[in-house]
């Protein structure tokens, strides 16, 4: 009988046009892994028109642990949903073919992801973050919660999370272009139970100026705003600290925007709050009071 070796870790790596940038990542990745193995690498070409497919290509021949496939589906969310039905691992993380890891932190989290079970476990990507490698600890869902709508040391990225793959696979990654890592985070928090929280941050995240985050159109916004609804309507009990990323995109919109229908139902929901429960409360930030008056004295709000 064959010895299946049991996949701690599944790492999607999703690509289009990247011809540039892929191979620093997955060498990054493969250096982070040195002397592991129980760890796959799915790589996903989406209709790329240059050279990454060959790249791609080569790697998944001389490396085991690097499987390739090809669709044509120019939506990332589709694209990860299918790398999901691929993977075999107990955990989940992505890394975009234009983003690279450091440091050793990927080689130590798998005795963790080893011997744990948890529904979720979030790294910070930007700021002043520790980047040798600290042990996760468990904090509290609402805790963690608060953490992402405060939007600091959590966001709503796939990147720096592991996700139990299993959930994953209940719930499906949300098929959207845009902010589909967002959408699907918000369809799965009634799901998480046990949450845990690195300081350590292993993903350099790159940003390029013709990425799709870094050219707004009117398509991203409608659906940025839709977003903001739905985080909401799902995370009101926390408080007023649940309105707090609506305020933040509401002020930095636009006025020929705010006729659109999506975006005057947000005002509406945020016209809701209580804006003495908004200013007195503990855990919304001075920043995020100071949008919120600025947006009432404009009478936007």
């Amino acid at each position: 009988m064959v010895n299946i070796m049991t996949i701690s870790l599944s790492i999607v790596v999703a690509v289009h046009n990247l011809e540039k940038y892929v191979s620093a990542c997955l060498d990054s990745a493969l250096s982070a892994m040195k002397d592991v193995h129980d760890y796959e690498i799915i790589l996903l070409d989406d209709s790329s028109c240059d050279d990454s497919p060959k790249i791609m290509k080569e790697y998944s021949i001389k490396y085991s642990q690097i499987q390739y496939f090809r669709v044509e589906y120019k939506n990332i969310g589709r694209v990860r949903q299918y790398a999901l039905s691929q993977c075999q691992g107990k955990y989940f993380t992505i890394l975009d073919g234009d983003d690279t890891v450091y440091g050793d932190f990927l080689k130590n989290i798998l005795p963790f992801l080893r011997i744990k079970d948890f529904d979720l476990l979030a790294t910070p990507i930007e700021g002043d973050c520790i980047k040798n490698y600290t042990i996760p600890k468990y904090v509290r869902k609402k805790d963690f919660i608060n953490m992402y709508l405060k939007g600091k040391k959590i966001q709503g990225h796939f990147a720096g999370k592991f996700y139990r793959t299993s959930l994953l696979k209940k719930i499906g990654i949300v098929e959207k272009k845009y902010y589909e890592d967002e959408y699907t985070l918000l369809k799965a928090l009634p799901l998480i139970k046990d949450v845990f929280f690195s300081k350590s941050s292993f993903y350099s995240y790159f940003k390029r100026e013709d990425s799709l985050t870094n050219s707004l159109n009117t398509k991203q916004i409608t659906e940025r705003m839709n977003l903001e609804k739905i985080k909401i309507q799902t995370l009101k009990r926390q408080g007023p600290i649940a309105y707090c990323s609506a305020i933040n995109e509401l002020r930095k919109l636009s006025p020929e925007y705010l006729h659109e229908e999506s975006i005057k139902i947000l005002i509406d929901m945020c016209k809701e709050i209580s804006m003495t429960r908004f200013i007195l409360s503990p855990f919304v930030r001075v920043s995020d009071k100071k949008k919120y008056l600025k947006l009432k004295a404009s009478k936007l709000l």
